[in-house]
């Protein structure tokens, strides 16, 4: 009789332990939601507020926003449920496990597509706004969740730990990820094979983002706003060279060269055909 009070005592301690540790770590876990969600929303609502959402880059980091979201809303809530072991059937517990990674998987695969973006902005500047348009990002972004949802539902089409089933030999099962999740599907396809490429790609682009800047090879795509200066100049004097031309002679060609205050832009008036390439003019003063 002693001994077993004994165990009972050490045993209900045990499990008295196990409670308190739960509790840290859910009380932790709903003060990460509570900030995802929070700090999401802002987000949203600012990219919302400012009008930003019309331009492609924002459309990204809203769809990242809401994946963040979602992680806190969602996927944070399921992980809780799954940590207290409720007994649930088997297949309800696989689809809240499979509901965890897909807004993860999201969230990776929209920085990747943010990081792309990015590139493309540095290394095409002045054809960035033909080739990167919102209804293409919307459609990046449609296409990061769609590939999300079919790598995290895998499992639901038979890739599932299928002995979990044979030990329990019941449709109910104490719901755990590890339980219903295989490590093959976790490990070598979901880290090495869906988020350590993103990973070293995003690194890799971020890293030619930093030099080609650094050496100065993508300075125009930092000087729109001189550009649009600059021939704003430029396109005045040139059409007030031209009605002065004009009305000195309506039959006759003449050239003027005008130049800047610093003596570096150079431009062409031809009364009858107009300003000569102004582009050209443009770079050479950039």
């Amino acid at each position: 009789m002693r001994g077993r009070g004994f165990t009972v005592y050490r045993h209900r301690h045990e499990f008295q332990g196990d409670a308190a540790v739960f509790n840290n770590e859910s009380e932790f876990e709903v003060l990460i939601a509570v900030g995802c969600c929070l700090g999401n929303v802002l987000v949203i609502w600012a990219v919302w507020r400012s009008g930003a959402l019309n331009k492609p880059t924002f459309c990204l980091i809203v769809s990242l926003a809401v994946a963040d979201f979602l992680v806190g809303a969602v996927a944070i809530p399921l992980a809780v449920v799954v940590d207290i072991h409720v007994k649930i059937p088997f297949h309800a517990c696989l689809f809240i496990s499979c509901v965890l990674i897909v807004p993860l998987q999201a969230s990776v695969l929209t920085l990747l597509a943010i990081a792309v973006d990015r590139c493309l902005r540095v290394c095409i500047p002045f054809r960035y706004k033909s080739t990167v348009t919102k209804r293409r990002s919307w459609f990046l972004a449609a296409v990061c969740w769609i590939l999300a949802s079919v790598l995290g539902f895998l499992p639901m089409f038979g890739w599932y730990n299928h002995d979990t089933l044979t030990r329990y030999n019941s449709t109910s099962i104490d719901c755990q990820f590890i339980a219903v999740i295989p490590i093959t599907y976790l490990i070598h396809f979901i880290f090495e094979g869906c988020f350590l490429p993103p990973l070293a790609i995003m690194i890799a682009l971020y890293c030619y983002i930093f030099f080609k800047i650094r050496s100065g090879r993508a300075v125009y795509a930092f000087k729109i706003p001189k550009i649009k200066r600059e021939y704003g100049k430029i396109w005045r004097r040139v059409t007030g060279q031209q009605q002065q031309a004009d009305t000195n002679s309506s039959k006759t060609p003449a050239s003027n060269t005008t130049d800047s205050h610093d003596g570096r832009i150079h431009v062409k008036i031809n009364p009858q055909g107009g300003a000569n390439d102004t582009t050209d003019s443009i770079i050479e003063q950039i």
